[in-house]
């Protein structure tokens, strides 16, 4: 929160969708581990925000200013190097010399814009960070997250029993966790080998799968999902864990 008000951050705009967490469950081999609530006062708990809808609503706060120039759909491919004043630059891949100065980037329709500083937010296997030369050490991935949206008439029974908590789940043949999306719904992670193919399973089976590692009480809920409620998504177009 101080870092998002050191920005100019906050508040978060009332239209996008937020929602306090309200505590921490953990569940192994069928029986809750622990259960623990999120303080009260709200500068020290954890707040949910939809990502996509704070995103759009930063991105209409940017527009506004008129020193910016929003280009979008157009890659960064390469770093300019040399003077700030110099016509020329580096158009080779690859590595500069640690003497080079980075003074701006080429993007794809090989326009060239020059920058006092540069900000590569383009990911782990950064082309831009791999173009200056910049190692970043990164520890082996050995597992992924397979993300579920679980949403519709058949999902609220499930929201009703998270009551606001993140509950993590391990036990047979599975380990997930669970929580209530700040838009709405409850999102699933699943946790896959990395690398490994995904397995080819129906919903039902999915459910058969999350319920046969959770307690009864929530065993129940995950097999009386409706199959209309459940959208599934890979690791791999979401998003992936490190563990």
């Amino acid at each position: 929160m101080l870092f998002r008000s050191a920005l100019g951050l906050e508040p978060v705009p009332a239209d996008v969708p937020q929602r306090r967490l309200r505590g921490w469950a953990f569940q192994i081999g069928g029986r809750e581990l622990f259960s623990w609530p999120e303080p009260a006062a709200p500068e020290l708990g954890c707040t949910l925000i939809d990502q996509r809808a704070l995103l759009l609503a930063w991105r209409q706060r940017a527009l506004r200013l008129p020193q910016l120039t929003w280009l979008e759909g157009v890659a960064a491919v390469d770093l300019l190097t040399g003077d700030a004043g110099a016509a020329n630059a580096s158009p080779t891949p690859g590595p500069f010399p640690s003497p080079a100065r980075i003074t701006g980037v080429r993007l794809a329709d090989g326009r060239r814009l020059r920058a006092d500083l540069v900000v590569a937010c383009d990911g782990r296997g950064s082309l831009l960070r791999q173009r200056a030369g910049l190692a970043c050490p990164t520890r082996l991935e050995t597992q992924e997250v397979l993300w579920f949206l679980l949403n519709g008439a058949s999902a609220a029974p499930l929201a009703r029993w998270l009551a606001g908590r993140f509950v993590t789940v391990v036990g047979d043949g599975a380990a997930y966790a669970l929580f209530e999306r700040a838009a709405g719904g409850v999102q699933l992670g699943l946790l896959h080998p990395a690398g490994q193919p995904l397995p080819r399973q129906t919903p039902a089976q999915w459910r058969a799968r999350w319920a046969a590692a959770a307690p009864p009480e929530l065993a129940q809920l995950l097999r009386h999902l409706d199959a209309s409620a459940e959208r599934g998504a890979s690791a791999r177009e979401i998003g992936r864990a490190h563990v």
